[in-house]
């Protein structure tokens, strides 16, 4: 019987999972890999899942904070933030479940084509995912626990390297002033 999803995939993640060391679990019927890291930020253990179909795979890292999602204003509040933290991130992206209150960083490898990711491929899109949600704890962890509001608790926490190339990514020319309309 066919797998739901590609076996080549698999083995390359669970090669450089076995290689390295890490403690995991794999579903064999789902084609999911299972394991925690334990970050150097404030959020200490997270959970990882990588999920293999046909194609491709994409690498869940989970945050072990969450809001209330029986809250409105406080899940209001994390949707913004999120969107904050999501713009101009090139790969990957955060992600906020309404249904449980669920926030975590997702990240995305293809592999159309034939392609078996390498040890490297491997290894960055799980280093870049738990980089990301070590990078941005700083802002949950201000909105969901300092009574701070989506833009304090972005803006605080982001060094201002940070601000300044995403300004910068708004306004290619470098200038923090607002574009002008386009003109008929």
């Amino acid at each position: 019987m066919k797998k739901g999803y590609n076996e080549n995939i698999a083995g390359a993640i669970e090669a450089f999972l076995t290689n390295d060391d890490w403690h995991f679990r794999f579903d064999d019927e789902m084609g999911i890999f299972s394991f925690g890291v334990a970050l150097s930020g404030k959020l200490r253990n997270v959970r990882f899942a990588i999920h293999v179909r046909d194609d491709d795979y994409i690498v869940y890292a989970t945050s072990p904070v969450r809001p209330d999602h029986m809250d409105d204003e406080m899940m209001a509040a994390m949707a913004e933030l999120v969107c904050r933290m999501n713009f101009g991130i090139v790969n990957g992206n955060f992600e906020l479940d309404f249904t449980d209150g669920e926030l975590r960083y997702k990240s995305f490898e293809d592999c159309d084509g034939g392609l078996v990711p390498t040890r490297e491929i491997v290894k960055n899109s799980i280093i870049i995912t738990a980089s990301m949600l070590d990078r941005y704890s700083p802002c949950i962890l201000a909105l969901l626990f300092e009574d701070a509001s989506a833009k304090d608790a972005y803006e605080r926490h982001l060094s201002a390297a940070d601000l300044l190339s995403r300004a910068r990514s708004r306004h290619p020319t470098g200038s923090s002033e607002e574009a002008s309309p386009p003109t008929r």
